[in-house]
C-alpha cells in the first residue's frame, strides 16, 4: 500500500476541479455542494473486570442529503427535466443519479450518489448584486467515493 505522495509545485484539486452531473446533465452554475455518509456503530457490553466493550456491531449505514446550491435559473432547468420523467407522480418521487467529480491532470476522484430523490428546496432574494439562488436537497440511497463504499456491498443490489 502507498501512502500519501510528497508532491511540491503541484496542482492539488479545488473549486474550478469539480464537475457535477445530475441524471446525467451537466450543471455548471452551482456554488457550493454538501454530501457525506456514515455507519453508526454500536458497542456489545458484558460483564468482566476490564469493563471494555466485547464486540462492536456491523452498523447502520446513513447517507446525509447531497445538497446542491446553484442559480434560480439552474433549479428551475432541474426542476423541468425532473418533471419530464416524473409525470403526475411529482419530482420527489424520481430517482436519478448524482456524479460529482474532481477532476486534475494526475487524478479524479468521482463520487457517485445513487437513486437520488429531491426532497427539499430553499430561495431567498436580497437586495445586492449577487444573483439569486435556491439551494436544493436530494436524499442519496447510497454512496460511492471511487467505487468504494463505508457499507457491506457483498449482497446483490448493494
Amino acid at each position: 500500500m502507498a501512502g500519501d505522495d510528497v508532491r511540491i509545485n503541484n496542482t492539488v484539486h479545488s473549486w474550478d476541479s469539480v464537475r457535477l452531473r445530475i441524471d446525467g446533465d451537466p450543471f455548471y452554475g452551482p456554488t457550493s455542494i454538501e454530501y457525506g455518509d456514515g455507519v453508526e456503530k454500536a458497542y456489545a457490553w458484558g460483564m468482566g473486570r476490564h469493563h471494555a466493550p466485547r464486540a462492536i456491531t456491523r452498523g447502520k449505514y446513513t447517507p446525509k442529503p447531497f445538497v446542491v446550491t446553484m442559480p434560480t435559473k439552474s433549479s428551475a432547468i432541474l426542476r423541468q427535466n425532473l418533471a419530464a420523467k416524473a409525470g403526475t407522480k411529482g419530482i420527489s418521487n424520481v430517482a436519478v443519479p448524482i456524479v460529482l467529480q474532481y477532476i486534475e491532470d494526475d487524478a479524479t476522484i468521482t463520487v457517485e450518489a445513487h437513486d437520488c430523490r429531491l426532497t427539499d428546496i430553499e430561495a431567498s432574494a436580497e437586495e445586492g448584486p449577487d444573483p439569486t439562488q435556491e439551494k436544493v436537497t436530494f436524499m442519496p440511497m447510497r454512496l460511492l467515493r471511487n467505487g468504494i463504499a463505508l457499507y457491506d456491498t457483498s449482497e446483490a443490489g448493494a
